[in-house]
């Protein structure tokens, strides 16, 4: 085979970051990779967080790297990373696919202005959860216009996070550790905690320092804030701390400060199996786990075929309203039923005592006797039912008091998004946003010194489009 005919068949993975795009030529696959080709292009802002914010820039770029690189595009995958990219573990019970689907979209289904036009998928972790993503229709069809008016024919589009994972679960040594993954893309900083393998928080924090120095420090300060947050909801101790995309000098300068001695913080050789990937450049990192992360996991390119195919289906109108109707109709129906049967005794009762003071019936004693033994049984009746609409007055105050605290606790920072009552097993399930995850574990605590309420447990969160961290928990109501 000529030099040339084994250029042809390279595969090509790419990234696009705000300040470039980056390419990497490969052969191989899964979790060993020879490396090829490796070229970037300069950009200047004409991505942000994932989104082509300079359409013609883009188109520019992506036909200079093809003028120059001929036999460099014959199959090509992208991988994206951004807050526009919305992804979160989800706990979720054994379900088939399309139940999977219809979950994913109604835990997404505020990360789209218009929820019909979100774009979802999934992959297993494990058989109690999922990593589940979205992100808008409009975002994934606009990169495919942009490569095919660029002359390239994308095969697949990937998310980072996903790579993220795939390459952690793959490795045995990192199995059997505690420890946070931080992958530092200049401007901005994710970070995933992993607990014997799998992925129990992720969040996104901004960089925003001037020089070196304090952009080291912000780095180091955000451990601190994971390190606080991990304590607060009883996770297991963190020991290491790795790093993508941060250079010797910053390494150094990161383990002078390390607010956290007994963590040991250090770069995460993820080139180790691979041939000459040992000279990509140190944030290399998304493009080298696109190239490595196989091709049967999330492709949003085949979500958005599988999403033009399906029924579309109505947005919810409101949130709030219908739970809040659902909750009020369960509390409200037997209250109202008892209002009613009280309501006809005491005309029952009125009605007895106008016929008892009618002159023409004096005489009449066996009939009045047994006319008061029924106005006796019926005050009876009155007294016990009368009794049992306390009770339920007792519960609804209850559940008002249970709903207020939800509601109005925190909510100069925290708002809430959805409820889901539970009668049978006295749980609510609520989802809510806020700015950080800080804002959000005190909120939880803040809720927990209500006496009605047992127990409160994560069951997801994640960042929005907007930048907005979102969460969703449950609640267990004290018996």
């Amino acid at each position: 085979m000529t030099s040339e005919r084994r250029e042809t068949c390279l595969k090509t993975s790419i990234y696009i970051s705000q300040e470039k795009i980056q390419i990497i030529g490969y052969i191989g696959g899964k979790s060993s990779v020879t490396v090829k080709k490796y070229t970037e292009y300069p950009l200047h802002n004409s991505v942000i967080n994932s989104k082509i914010v300079d359409r013609s820039n883009l188109v520019h770029a992506l036909c200079e790297l093809k003028k120059s690189n001929p036999n460099l595009f014959e199959d090509t995958d992208l991988i994206l990373d951004g807050n526009s990219i919305s992804t979160k573990r989800i706990i979720v019970p054994k379900l088939n696919k399309k139940q999977y689907y219809k979950l994913i979209k109604q835990d997404f289904f505020d990360t789209a202005n218009n929820f019909e036009e979100l774009v979802c998928d999934y992959q297993m972790l494990n058989k109690t959860s999922i990593l589940a993503c979205a992100t808008e229709k409009s975002q994934i069809e606009e990169y495919i216009a942009v490569f095919n008016e660029s002359g390239i024919n994308l095969t697949s589009i990937k998310t980072g996070i996903q790579a993220v994972i795939n390459y952690v679960t793959a490795k045995q040594e990192l199995k059997n550790k505690v420890f946070v993954l931080n992958i530092v893309d200049k401007t901005s900083m994710l970070s995933i905690i992993f607990e014997n393998g799998v992925s129990v928080f992720m969040s996104r924090t901004r960089l925003q320092a001037n020089d070196e120095e304090q952009y080291v420090q912000d780095i180091a300060d955000n451990l601190s804030k994971i390190i606080q947050f991990t304590k607060s909801e009883n996770f297991s101790d963190i020991t290491h701390s790795y790093y993508l995309g941060l250079d010797e000098y910053e390494m150094e300068l990161l383990n002078e400060i390390n607010p956290c001695p007994g963590i040991k913080m250090m770069t995460l050789n993820i080139y180790g199996n691979s041939r000459n990937a040992g000279k990509l450049p140190i944030d290399a990192h998304f493009v080298y786990l696109n190239a490595v992360t196989n091709q049967d996991f999330i492709n949003l390119i085949q979500s958005l075929k599988l999403l033009n195919k399906m029924k579309k289906k109505k947005r919810p109108i409101s949130a709030l309203i219908p739970i809040f109707a659902g909750i009020a109709a369960v509390l409200l129906v037997p209250v109202c039923y008892l209002w009613f049967l009280v309501y006809n005794i005491d005309n029952k009762i009125s009605e007895i005592n106008e016929y008892l003071e009618n002159p023409q019936i004096v005489q009449k004693s066996n009939e009045i006797n047994e006319l008061r033994t029924s106005a006796e049984q019926y005050a009876y009746t009155i007294k016990s039912l009368k009794s049992k609409l306390e009770t339920e007055k007792s519960k609804a105050v209850v559940s008002n008091q249970i709903l207020d605290w939800i509601v109005n606790t925190h909510s100069e920072k925290v708002t809430v998004i959805t409820f889901n009552f539970n009668e049978k097993t006295e749980t609510l399930r609520v989802s809510a946003k806020c700015a950080n995850e800080k804002d959000s574990a005190a909120y939880v605590e803040a809720l927990k010194e209500n006496k009605h309420i047992d127990k409160i447990n994560y069951t997801g969160y994640s960042y929005n489009t907007s930048g907005e961290y979102n969460f969703s928990i449950e609640i267990k109501v004290r018996q």
